[in-house]
């Protein structure tokens, strides 16, 4: 993983310095992972139009493994029920290998579906962000915003390893409240699945 580049995006991110012919994204490597051809070059050209430009695919978990023996990509694209290798089983093997250096990369989990038991599946076992598929260019170009600003420590513990699940201490809203304070907060989105907080879920 290349930490300069991905504090490059960070720094541009947090400067606020993203214009139509500059982007944050554009020294990040991503490898996204998806069985399905037709998501998989879909989401291939949405990160080229958001200015990521280099990107490798993988079509399965194994196969990711394998390319990051090859490569060191900055972020981890991967759709959670792929085959041979899901992405959940992915991102397991990522946190809890001490000797990977990729480790820590930043893992956005894609699926079609994002109901409270896939989202908490994907929580504990270590993504940073869900994404619901297909997602449009706005909800992907967020969910890149909130990877690359990393404001979640990295948290190494007997039964878990990945970005602290609790997103700080806030008031307890309900119902809408909650919902609206969420979107304003950028922790939820109207096509985005949103990753329990244990802090208030």
């Amino acid at each position: 993983m290349d930490k300069l580049a991905f504090q490059a995006a960070a720094d541009d991110v947090e400067s606020e310095s993203i214009t139509a012919s500059v982007s944050p994204f554009d020294k990040l490597t991503v490898l996204v992972g998806d069985h399905n051809a037709g998501a998989l070059r879909s989401l291939v050209e949405s990160l080229k139009l958001l200015g990521v430009q280099h990107v490798s695919t993988a079509g399965n978990g194994e196969e990711a493994i394998a390319l990051m023996k090859r490569i060191a990509p900055d972020m981890v694209i991967c759709e959670y029920q792929m085959p041979v290798m899901t992405g959940i089983e992915l991102t397991r093997r990522l946190r809890t290998d001490p000797l990977r250096p990729a480790r820590h990369i930043p893992i956005l989990m894609t699926g079609s579906v994002c109901d409270e038991k896939r989202l908490f599946e994907a929580r504990d076992a270590g993504i940073n962000e869900f994404l619901l598929k297909p997602p449009s260019i706005k909800s992907l170009f967020e969910h890149l915003i909130i990877v690359v600003k990393g404001e979640r420590e990295f948290v190494a513990a007997p039964s878990y390893n990945g970005p602290d699940r609790r997103r700080g201490r806030r008031r307890v809203y309900s119902g809408e409240e909650r919902r609206a304070a969420r979107r304003a907060a950028g922790l939820e989105t109207e096509t985005a699945g949103r990753i329990p907080d244990p802090a208030t879920d």
